[in-house]
């Protein structure tokens, strides 16, 4: 027989099981990404983003698929990447001017196409071939029969004046808003500290030398975040290489990181939560992401992440990075494509490659881009 004690009991015990419920389920719904037009909907003010948004141009010899590529990312965000290797032409013929580039016209015209569409430029020279980072990115043939000590970027040699040259023929032509001096320079370091070293004082020269003919624009090497970190897949762990940064002293105007932690895991959520965060508490200088990605494929492909994460990660990138002050975000990819070297589908993009199709993480991207840019 039940009495009214333990019905009592009964009662309290029913309520204290609703309440951590609702509040597990309240909790739940506050780690759901959720757009700030929604949460706004009823809100007449409007919505601001305090960063650029943007996507890299992928590279390709056909000129007429780049200046199509150009236009779609320009498009889909308001800053463009454009990474480039050196042409060394003043090796190959130091009689000739930079002016008379068989690449001047192009340049010229994605310059137009970004400044018709008033859109931002942020210029990147790899310095470092991408694969061999002790080996000059684009060197003429010639000059790979010296030995290692011969190429070295050592200041009066003929290899270290083309490329400075060629550094502020660059600027000249782009009138690019931010130049980054050196992609993911740390992987350099990593191979051989030598070369960095090098590197710094061609750095230091270039930056000295943009800043008197260009004062605006902010210049800055890039680094591999998770190669920084020490995280990096099949390399060496190490503790977390800060001090690099500060090699570049007060010459560094934004810092600049590409980060795909999808490289290290293909689960959102196993990506610490301060993944980025914590970079308020390394650099007092705005945050630029020279590409960031996150695999999202279809269907399950072995060791590719799938568009479910994708999603998760986008999602959560927006929410942890409100917490630093960021200065523009420009994800790896726009559409997905094959790699022409190894037949391989890179996942990165946003819009599928097989059919042209969006995938989740388009809204999430779109919402954002949406918002106002103070």
């Amino acid at each position: 027989m039940i009495t009214i004690k333990n019905l009592i009991l009964i009662t309290l015990l029913w309520s204290l099981v609703i309440f951590i419920v609702i509040n597990f389920l309240n909790t739940q719904k506050s780690n759901v990404y959720q757009p700030i037009d929604e949460l706004h909907k009823n809100n007449k003010v409007d919505i601001y983003r305090d960063f650029y948004m943007g996507f890299n141009l992928v590279s390709t010899s056909n000129l007429q698929k780049r200046s199509a590529d150009l236009k779609k990312i320009l498009t889909h965000g308001d800053i463009a990447m454009i990474i480039k290797n050196p042409n060394w032409e003043l090796l190959i013929n130091q009689n000739k001017n930079f002016y008379e580039s068989k690449a001047m016209e192009q340049m010229s015209l994605e310059r137009n196409l970004i400044k018709k569409n008033e859109k931002k430029l942020l210029l990147a020279l790899n310095i470092f071939d991408y694969k061999n980072k002790e080996k000059l990115a684009n060197l003429p043939n010639v000059f790979y029969n010296l030995t290692k000590e011969e190429q070295r970027l050592k200041k009066g040699t003929v290899i270290y004046k083309s490329l400075i040259e060629e550094i502020i023929f660059l600027a000249d032509i782009y009138e690019p808003e931010y130049f980054a001096l050196g992609f993911e320079i740390n992987s350099t370091y990593e191979k051989n500290p030598v070369y960095f070293k090098d590197f710094l004082l061609l750095y230091f020269d270039a930056y000295d030398q943009l800043k008197d003919k260009h004062s605006n624009i902010k210049i800055f090497p890039t680094f591999q975040y998770e190669e920084l970190l020490g995280t990096m897949p099949n390399q060496p762990t190490h503790a977390p290489r800060w001090e690099i940064v500060n090699d570049f002293a007060n010459k560094i105007d934004l810092f600049a990181i590409s980060s795909s932690p999808s490289k290290f895991t293909k689960i959102q959520r196993k990506i610490p939560l301060n993944y980025y965060s914590q970079l308020s508490k390394i650099t007092s200088l705005p945050i630029i992401f020279t590409g960031i990605g996150f695999e999202g494929a279809a269907n399950n492909i072995p060791n590719v992440a799938t568009m479910e994460e994708q999603y998760k990660f986008i999602s959560w990138l927006f929410n942890s990075i409100v917490e630093i002050k960021v200065e523009a975000l420009v994800w790896m990819l726009l559409e997905d494509y094959i790699n022409q070297d190894s037949r391989n589908t890179n996942y990165y993009g946003l819009i599928q490659e097989e059919n042209k199709s969006n995938k989740k993480s388009w809204d999430i991207w779109q919402s954002h881009l949406n918002y106002k840019k103070k």
